[in-house]
Formats: C-alpha cells, sequence, structure tokens
C-alpha cells in the first residue's frame, strides 16, 4: 500500500506533498549501490490502481499502471496513463546515464480533447510546481516530444504539435483572466511557436503570432494586432508577486525514481519582463492612456530585459499625425519613458487637455517637436514630470481667458477703434511659435513669438506646466494700421506705457503672471 509505505517514510523524513494524498499499490525489486545522493540502481517498480487526491483538486487524478525498469544505466517507463474527469494525458519517459552529471531525459506526452484545466490539475498531482495558483478551462491537444540533459532544462528540445480552443486561463501574476479562442502550437528544438492566435484580456482582444525559444533565458519574436489597448488597465494587470505557501514534495533525491518538477523560480523573482529579450510588430486599433488617445498605431517594437523600444512609431492622434520614437524603461519602480516624437497638425485644445491639468486653454492646429523623459503613473500628470526641449508651432488658434489686445488697450489707455470695446475672453492667434527648455515640469522659453490680429508678440519667460502658473516678459508690436486706429502717438498714455518705432508702430512691454485661468496682464 503506498499510503502505508508513505507513513513508514514519513518516520524517515521523507513525505508527499503535503497537500496530496496518495492510494493505490506499488511493487518494487531494486537494489541500489553507490553514492547515497546518486545510487546506480537496478530492478522493477511499478504502481497500479493510484488515485492522487487534495484540497486543490477538484477531482482525483487516476493512473491504472505505471512500470519502470531500472538499470545502472537507464530509469525507463512504460506508456502510462493519467486521468482526471473527461481528460486523459499518456506520458513516457527514460533517465540516462541518472547517476552522473551528464543525464539527460527522453519523454513524450499527448493529450487529445483535454480540458486545460483537467491537465493543470493533473500536473497539480505530479508536483509541477510551476502550476501551482493556475486554474482554467477550454479544450487542449498536445502530442509533444523532449529531450536533453536534465542539468540544464533550457537546453531541452522539442518537437511536435498542440492546440488550444475556447480557453480561460487565470495565472497568478495576472489580476484578469486571459481568454484564448485559438491557437496553434508547434514544438521545434528549443522553441514554441505559437500561430494563428486569437486572444483576450481586459478590454483588449488581439490577434498574432509568437515564436518564443530558450525557455530558461526567453527570446521572442512576435506580430501583434489589437483593437484596443489602454495603458492603465495594463499597469495593473500585473499583480504583485506573492509568497508561495506551498513547500511542494519533500523527498530525499535517494528516493526520487521520478525528479519533481520545478520549473517555478524563487518567491519574490524578477518581473518577466526583465528575462525577455527579442522584437516584433504591433499594430493597435485604438490606445488609451487615461485622456491620450491614439488610433491606428503602429510600432517596430524590440525588448531588452524590461527595455521597451518603439522605433519608429506612428499614430493618427487629434485630427493629425504623431511619429517618432518612445523607450519605456520598467526596470525602475516607477517606469520612465523617452520619447522623441513630432506631431502635424493635431488638434492643440485635446492633446494638451489629455496630458495636463490645462483644459480648454489653448487651440489651433499644433505641429510640434518632443524630445523629452518622463515619469508618470498617469497621463494627466505627464506635464509635471516632464525634462528636455519642446518646439511648436501652432496656426489658427486662440488662447483662452485674456483679451491681451484689450488688456493692451486698458493699459495704453486706448480710446479709439475696436480695441476700446468689451473684452472678448480671449486672443485669436493667426500663429504661434517658440522653443522651450523643460525641468521638472518649468517651461523657459527665450523665443516664443505670437501673431495676432492686429500686431504681434515677442515673450520670454516661465511656464510651470504643473501649477499652470506663468511669468512671462512679453513686448507687444502694434501694426502701423492699428496703431494708428487708436490715435498713433496721440493715445493717453503715450511714453508711459507704449512706446513708437521708426515705422510707426505702437511698442508695449508687458508682464503676465498669474495662471492660464485667471493671467494677470501689467
Amino acid at each position: 500500500s503506498i499510503a502505508e509505505a508513505a507513513r513508514l517514510a514519513s518516520a524517515l523524513g521523507v513525505a508527499f506533498n503535503p497537500g496530496m494524498d496518495v492510494n493505490g499499490r506499488v511493487d518494487a525489486n531494486i537494489s541500489a549501490r553507490g553514492a547515497a545522493n546518486q545510487p546506480s540502481m537496478n530492478g522493477q517498480l511499478s504502481a497500479r490502481d493510484l488515485v492522487i487526491s487534495g484540497k486543490d483538486l477538484p477531482q482525483p487524478v487516476k493512473v491504472n499502471q505505471i512500470s519502470l525498469a531500472l538499470t545502472a544505466d537507464t530509469i525507463r517507463s512504460n506508456d502510462f496513463t493519467a486521468s482526471t474527469g473527461a481528460t486523459s494525458v499518456t506520458i513516457n519517459f527514460a533517465l540516462a546515464k541518472y547517476s552522473s552529471p551528464n543525464s539527460s531525459v527522453a519523454a513524450s506526452l499527448r493529450a487529445a480533447n483535454a480540458r486545460l484545466g483537467e491537465v493543470v490539475n493533473i500536473a497539480k498531482a505530479y508536483g509541477v510546481s510551476a502550476v501551482e495558483g493556475i486554474s482554467g478551462d477550454g479544450l487542449l491537444t498536445l502530442d509533444v516530444r523532449a529531450q536533453g540533459s536534465t542539468k540544464n532544462p533550457s537546453a531541452l528540445t522539442f518537437n511536435g504539435m498542440g492546440k488550444i480552443q475556447n480557453a480561460t486561463l487565470n495565472i497568478p501574476s495576472l489580476t484578469k483572466p486571459v481568454q484564448v479562442r485559438n491557437s496553434d502550437i508547434r514544438f521545434s528544438q528549443n522553441s514554441a511557436i505559437l500561430e494563428n492566435v486569437a486572444a483576450s484580456v481586459g478590454q483588449t482582444n488581439a490577434n498574432g503570432a509568437l515564436t518564443l525559444r530558450n525557455f530558461a533565458a526567453p527570446q521572442v519574436q512576435f506580430t501583434l494586432n489589437a483593437d484596443k489597448v489602454n495603458v492603465a488597465e495594463l499597469q495593473q494587470l500585473v499583480a504583485s508577486p506573492a509568497k508561495r505557501t506551498s513547500t511542494g514534495p519533500t523527498m530525499d533525491e535517494f528516493w526520487r525514481v521520478v525528479p519533481v518538477a520545478k520549473a517555478q523560480g524563487p518567491a519574490n523573482q524578477p518581473p518577466v519582463l526583465s528575462k525577455i529579450i527579442g522584437n516584433g510588430t504591433v499594430s493597435i486599433g485604438t490606445l488609451v492612456y487615461d485622456e491620450l488617445v491614439m488610433t491606428n498605431a503602429h510600432s517596430n517594437v524590440s525588448l531588452d530585459h524590461g527595455l521597451i523600444r518603439l522605433n519608429p512609431v506612428t499614430a493618427d492622434l487629434y485630427g493629425g499625425k504623431e511619429a517618432g520614437t518612445i523607450t519605456l524603461d520598467t526596470r525602475p519602480a516607477q517606469p520612465v519613458y523617452t520619447v522623441n516624437l513630432k506631431t502635424d497638425k493635431v488638434d492643440a485644445n485635446k492633446l494638451i487637455s489629455s496630458v495636463s491639468s490645462m483644459k480648454q486653454v489653448l487651440f489651433g492646429l499644433l505641429t510640434s517637436n518632443v524630445n523629452a523623459r518622463f515619469s508618470s503613473n498617469s497621463a494627466t500628470s505627464i506635464m509635471q514630470s516632464l525634462n528636455g526641449n519642446l518646439a511648436l508651432n501652432l496656426v489658427n488658434g486662440k488662447l483662452a481667458n485674456v483679451d491681451l489686445l484689450h488688456e493692451l488697450a486698458a493699459l495704453g489707455q486706448f480710446m479709439g477703434g475696436t480695441l476700446g470695446t468689451a473684452s472678448k475672453g480671449f486672443t485669436n492667434l493667426v500663429q504661434l511659435s517658440g522653443n522651450f527648455d523643460v525641468r521638472n515640469g518649468v517651461a523657459q522659453t527665450e523665443n516664443l513669438k505670437a501673431a495676432v490680429d492686429g500686431g504681434t508678440f515677442a515673450a520670454k519667460g516661465l511656464v510651470n506646466l504643473g501649477s499652470e502658473s506663468l511669468n512671462m516678459h512679453i513686448t507687444a508690436v502694434l501694426n502701423k494700421a492699428t496703431s494708428q486706429a487708436v490715435g498713433g502717438t496721440q493715445i493717453g498714455g503715450f511714453m508711459n506705457t507704449a512706446l513708437a518705432n521708426n515705422q510707426g508702430e505702437l511698442v508695449m512691454p508687458i508682464i503676465v503672471t498669474g495662471t492660464f485661468q485667471h493671467p494677470q496682464v501689467a
């Protein structure tokens, strides 16, 4: 009786996984010689009517008959079948040179139209720690053969095929289940190739293909097409690593005729991305980052141990276009973005409103060049941590919350013309251009220029993109026609608030402080 043998073995400190209850009958006739940790064995070992049950197994796992033939060089099994529920998995294996440092394994696994969750339960029953915490359902077909060194699992070579259909997979490292409508699987050498993949997680539905090489230090190549990606959702998708509570089997190596699988690393291991290198292409219908929305996005992607490079990136953005490069460093606790992006004829209000707290302030068609870095957990706080350089050129726009020409009229005591009328509450911008040097969200400019109805402005100073505060020194020049319309050199404040240049234009130096919502002109 295996149950009785287990009680006897426990007196010697040898025990099965405490979460599993194993029953059945075993026959053994084995002789062993050599070192206790690597003995050379001869004989036979067989077990029948095995029933493995436990709290993590909805239904018991059954094995009718398993036989092992042991020689000094090889341990070889028969074709044995493990079953639970409606699922049967047929396995065989051979361990060669098992008592030497050069031991190797050759194994095969076959399952036809199996239930995915039940295959996971069979793996749990056999002590495969890689499936701890995993559950799911769906159809799985596998016919896989593997061979190679037992000391270096990453060097194992595989061949075979498989298929997943209409599956739901719950993984401890993810906060939401993965739905797999279809995935064809091919195994070749040290690669797993997923083709005709159709899957979804959260709001994202995707299809494509993936090739994974070297399972210990993964190398990937992929093609991904997604209808919608929500960046905030992806950031919340990866769960915090939890410490393993299961101790797993504690049998001494001497008693392990079949080594216990240990595909999972220690608790608090590095994130998956830190292990992966590779490249691929991505196409996304709609990319959402809080209030920032891009459509028709395309990029080549490279992965380098947690460093993600998108080069080039192209997308449609608020009626215009965006192109450039993005590098995302996921290794720090707070990911760091480095961007070199150009926009062309983008709706300025929608863009600025989506990446900052400045809403309904600047309107028009924006062309820009951004070369900057930021670390942010939301799109609306990007501006607060921004460092780099911005160049902008805006046409056919307006600046809300202030009528600069009306403010000039009040300061210059202009009595005539249209400038003396009531404030419109905004300033029409024929064109606005300039360069900004940004440090920790504070932008400094020396060459900001604006063309407005009736004149021009040249400005330098500071704009705090986080608090929206202003400290700008502006030279306003009213063109000759506007200057004459308001009284020319006969205006009331002439020589106190305004000067005249040699072209008959009025020139006014002003200071703008306050905020974008409540600017103060003096």
